[in-house]
């Protein structure tokens, strides 16, 4: 599949040989991880196999093809059968997290009527279907890397290179996304991965190649400092035409914001609850008199879903803001995970105190219910989600 034969490479700017008669074969299906630490080749040999540099000396083999013969317009088709992530994510602002997969299948040919179903498919897969409509500043560093990781295989990639995919997540993050690796590569994808993660070198079904820095090496600091490979290159014109398509969409039918909070459900959290809230509504021009009955509702429910959805012991809970332009309407949703209990059943308008019983606040959902123009309740995967929503005019 992959093939290094005798190669040479020199860092260009010092001149300093990073490689010398390297040889390494990596077979079709296999797990790789090439380690080493920083400055000792790992991510030249990513960027040899993506055609951003050339070796000095030497052949590279993909799939029985020799690089060196796939020049110009050739590389992005070339391209197509690699998938690619990198530990600086990449992704494109304007567009939320559906839409940054979609660009990268439609970029390099693929069908825009198969999207949503090939999309739909990956981002269930990697647990980021819940995600779909925010932006990249709205995600953490572990969900960005996942839509990155979502955007490297949309287009059925025979081959996954990733160059350093974990050096800026958490070591939960980092489990998640060994797993991850492990479930493409069982379907049969050729995956390489570039690392000093302990984490992910510690994998036993991956096999090592390690990288040793040589002695000329090690007292230079003039390393590589190529960008990594943009996805997008040299297919401006689809670019464009997808984001004059995004302009277009969003002038017709207006544009969601969203933002979210992950709180402990504590007293102390709660001003910090409101203090987001009110900022929220005000980037929304929400009426003084709209914004404090909506603050109060958002006490009522958070007081009475997240804090004791654990028992009166303090936990997590999510609230996440929604405002669309069309037809203009706030929209908040609350959320923890528990067994199902439904706050809205509770018609009695006194909170409930029975010990066997979850106590819930009947009273400050009916002043929820009789302020906003819709509240529902739902159980999904293993979450109590609340939601509220108030039309601006």
């Amino acid at each position: 599949m992959i093939e290094f034969k005798q190669i040479d490479k020199y860092y260009d700017a010092s001149r300093t040989q990073v490689f010398s008669n390297f040889n390494e074969h990596i077979l079709p299906g296999e797990f790789v991880m090439i380690t080493g630490e920083s400055g000792s080749g790992k991510s030249t040999l990513i960027k040899m196999l993506l055609k951003e540099i050339e070796p000095d000396r030497g052949k590279l083999y993909v799939a029985n093809r020799d690089l060196a013969r796939v020049q110009g317009e050739k590389i992005p088709f070339y391209r197509r059968q690699i998938g690619a992530i990198f530990q600086d994510f990449r992704l494109i602002e304007e567009l939320d997290v559906y839409e940054n997969i979609e660009l990268a299948r439609i970029a390099v040919g693929g069908r825009k009527k198969d999207s949503p179903t090939r999309i739909g498919n990956i981002m269930k897969m990697l647990r980021i279907s819940d995600l779909r409509k925010r932006k990249p500043s709205e995600l953490s560093g572990g969900e960005q890397q996942k839509v990155c990781l979502a955007r490297a295989i949309v287009n059925n990639p025979k081959i996954l290179l990733a160059d350093e995919p974990t050096a800026n997540l958490d070591p939960d993050y980092t489990e998640d996304m060994l797993q991850l690796f492990r479930i493409i590569h069982a379907q049969g994808t050729t995956v390489v991965i570039a690392t000093q993660d302990p984490i992910l070198i510690a994998c036993e079904e991956a096999r090592k190649i390690p990288l040793k820095m040589s002695r000329s090496r090690m007292d230079t600091t003039e390393l590589f400092s190529g960008e990594p490979m943009d996805i997008f290159e040299r297919m401006e014109d689809r670019v464009e035409e997808y984001m004059e398509e995004k302009r277009k969409r969003v002038q017709a039918n207006g544009e969601k914001n969203m933002k979210e909070l992950k709180l402990e459900a504590s007293d102390a959290t709660m001003h910090q609850v409101q203090d987001e809230v009110r900022a929220f509504l005000a980037e929304q021009h929400c009426s003084e008199e709209l914004l404090t009955m909506i603050l109060i509702a958002v006490e009522e429910i958070y007081i009475n879903i997240a804090h004791y959805a654990y028992g009166g012991r303090p936990g997590e809970a999510v609230v996440q803001m929604e405002f669309d332009s069309d037809p203009h309407k706030i929209r908040i949703i609350f959320r923890d995970r528990g067994t199902p209990y439904n706050p809205l059943a509770n018609k009695d308008p006194d909170i409930t105190l029975n010990a066997d019983e979850r106590p819930i606040g009947g009273l400050g959902i009916f002043m929820v219910k009789e302020s906003m123009d819709s509240v529902a309740y739902r159980y999904e995967n293993g979450q109590n989600v609340l939601t509220i929503e108030k039309h601006l005019n």
